[in-house]
């Protein structure tokens, strides 16, 4: 159960740490309640597991015996972020309309964390291929808690500038190296290699 809870932690952060440049953004903004950006990712996130959950299900019907093949998704997500980050330097900017209300609020971060999560489930369906039921439920479990945990220290950067800006320096870079690492790992842990 430790190691399951390592492996969605590690995860969890590879694919977060690009949300949470948009969540600094959300928080910067003093127009825009804590509360309203906490649900909005808890939405968001929420969407990005049951998509991944279910797209795992399908692919344990239809690749029983290649799961571990699964983890090239993460290692092409990889790839990819690294070109970006070697060819674009730009960052988003977060537009919030003057006088919007909680519900343009929550959607506005759940549809941003949910367009912002090719990552999260290229990562996540072969994790949920590979897990028993009691392995998804932890696992859910610990991103619920780590979406609290990482709300919080993106508001406590947004307070503590000094942070922000080596966390968009290296967190460009971090984050494919942790994704192709996690490709390479669920490759070797399966047997899909092996025959």
């Amino acid at each position: 159960m430790i190691k399951i809870a390592i492996i969605a932690t590690v995860a969890f952060a590879a694919t977060n740490i690009d949300d949470a440049f948009v969540l600094l953004a959300f928080f910067a903004n003093k127009k825009v309640k804590d509360a309203h950006i906490l649900v909005g990712q808890y939405i968001g996130m929420a969407a990005l597991v049951i998509a991944a959950m279910l797209l795992s299900a399908v692919s344990v019907v239809l690749l029983p015996n290649d799961l571990g093949l699964l983890g090239a998704l993460p290692i092409v997500i990889g790839l990819r972020q690294f070109w970006t980050a070697w060819s674009e330097r730009g960052d988003d900017i977060i537009d919030i309309t003057p006088g919007a209300g909680a519900f343009e609020v929550i959607e506005l971060v759940a549809i941003r964390t949910i367009a912002n999560g090719g990552d999260n489930i290229a990562v996540y369906i072969p994790l949920f291929a590979g897990q028993s039921r009691s392995s998804e439920i932890l696992t859910c479990f610990v991103f619920a808690v780590l979406v609290g945990v990482w709300c919080f220290g993106v508001r406590w950067m947004v307070e503590h500038s000094t942070l922000g800006a080596p966390v968009r320096r290296w967190g460009r870079w971090i984050t494919p190296i942790v994704l192709i690492s996690l490709g390479v790992f669920m490759f070797f842990s399966s047997e899909a290699l092996s025959r």
